[in-house]
């Protein structure tokens, strides 16, 4: 970890990154610029937390290590536990984007300070970090953290696969009050997260749970909004190929989150297209 490092991409977990902004970090080092991954939660607890199980993490960390090497970059475990060895509330999907846990705070606290040590020994010229689209407990807190920042180049991706539910990324930025989120969208919202790969498998129960939280967000009105206009980057139709390979070195969690080998670059090209754009898009949010 020694040295300036041009870029530091913070992510929540042991395969954002790829997911979400593999395209443009392979630019980074494209053009010669030392990239760092730094993954704040990856590290299981003491105990096991049913699907999320702890003897799966040394696997999942070899598989960030293996995508960080097709993408040209250096990786870092921030040793943090993943939300659901923190409790028992954060072991379904309602659960790591709308319960509040009694120790929220000490776990911000903690992704904050991470973030501060790692800019300070870095001292990077750009920081990417999550958008925090989904709500997902450890895409807030990581995005919280990267906010406490004093940096000039800080931006936000938008966090996939939920970006590539329909308005997803437009609730998240109403939630962070910098968006509009008109009310006839919620039922699009509803019905694209309905078919989304990674609800297949989900009880109806925690489906409709899912539903009733991310109406209650889009319910919640507020005044004086700013609004935040995204940078695209757009890339020949072949980069989402390759965000597809990065991605798919993390073989263990391919099925659950867009159904199996090969689907990502469909999903990604569907969103472009929904986005009004062709070929493979990232996007990127400057914040006040």
């Amino acid at each position: 970890m020694s040295g300036r490092f041009d870029v530091l991409c913070l992510s929540p977990h042991l395969d954002d990154v790829a997911l979400s902004m593999a395209a443009t970090l392979r630019e980074h080092v494209s053009r010669g610029q030392r990239v760092m991954v730094a993954t704040l939660f990856s590290h299981a607890g003491a105990r096991d937390a049913g699907a999320f199980l702890r003897k799966d993490y040394p696997l999942r960390r070899a598989e960030d290590e293996a995508a960080c090497r097709m993408l040209g970059a250096s990786v870092i475990h921030g040793a943090l536990h993943d939300a659901p060895f923190r409790g028992t509330g954060y072991r379904d999907l309602p659960g790591l984007c709308f319960a509040r846990n009694k120790r929220q705070a000490t776990d911000q606290r903690k992704a904050t300070a991470l973030v501060q040590t790692l800019v300070k020994a870095l001292r990077p010229r750009r920081v990417y970090a999550p958008l925090g689209v989904g709500e997902h407990i450890d895409h807030r807190l990581t995005h919280n953290a990267a906010r406490a920042l004093d940096h000039g180049q800080l931006w936000f991706y938008e966090d996939r696969p939920y970006a590539f539910v329909r308005h997803a990324t437009a609730l998240r930025l109403w939630a962070l009050g910098m968006g509009e989120f008109e009310g006839q969208w919620l039922d699009e919202f509803e019905h694209s997260l309905r078919a989304a790969p990674m609800l297949a498998q989900m009880d109806p129960t925690q489906v409709q749970q899912c539903l009733k939280g991310f109406a209650m967000l889009a319910a919640a009105g507020s005044t004086g909004r700013r609004l935040a206009k995204p940078q695209v980057k757009r890339f020949a139709p072949k980069a989402a190929g390759f965000a597809q390979r990065v991605f798919e070195c993390h073989a263990s969690q391919v099925q659950g989150i867009v159904g199996g080998t090969g689907k990502y670059a469909t999903l990604a090209a569907k969103y472009a297209r929904q986005s009004g754009y062709t070929g493979y898009i990232e996007r990127f949010w400057r914040l006040p």
